[in-house]
């Protein structure tokens, strides 16, 4: 399916692919029939680029950057061709990727190394902790106790994350 805008991200869920579109926002493209994919629902992001998703039981999570702000927005897609706003939190940094592990987010934030975000409560988002790495985060992969960050031009980082709060980058040197 053409969405005729700037595809940054995209996640599937179920019978739909929620496609991050930039400064257009979060798209929502019906893909049960792989064949014939069609547009079902649209959430604005505003003010932030939507850049970065992540799913998990019936939320998207999404990281949007705006002029002054980055926000981690909490969107559930019960219904998908009505999503809603359950919560978001500011976070500092460009969220360029997600993932998320039980009652937490993982944010890759570029410069800002990594973000710990609550998300027990969808309502009400909380950042828990922040881990600078060694240059700019721009992926991210969480299993179990370790947050494992692609960091540019520092390679793979591996971070214990078993602390929510307080976390630090014991890597060593770059792996690759």
């Amino acid at each position: 399916h053409n969405t005729h805008r700037a595809a940054l991200d995209v996640v599937v869920k179920d019978d739909h692919a929620y496609v991050s579109m930039g400064q257009n926002g979060l798209g929502i493209v019906d893909v049960s029939d792989p064949s014939s994919p069609s547009g079902q629902g649209f959430f604005d992001t505003a003010p932030g680029h939507c850049h970065s998703l992540a799913t998990d039981g019936d939320y998207i999570y999404a990281g949007a950057t705006g002029i002054s702000s980055s926000y981690f927005r909490v969107i559930d897609v019960t219904d998908p061709a009505a999503p809603v706003e359950k919560g978001h939190c500011l976070i500092s940094g460009v969220a360029f990727d997600i993932d998320v592990s039980g009652s937490h987010a993982v944010v890759a934030a570029n410069d800002s190394g990594i973000k710990i975000i609550d998300i027990s409560n969808p309502d009400n988002p909380v950042e828990t902790g922040t881990c600078d790495t060694a240059a700019t985060a721009s992926g991210v992969a969480v299993s179990g106790d370790y947050a494992y960050v692609a960091d540019r031009y520092f390679g793979l980082r591996v971070i214990n994350i078993a602390d929510k709060t307080t976390m630090n980058d014991h890597s060593q040197k770059p792996i690759f």
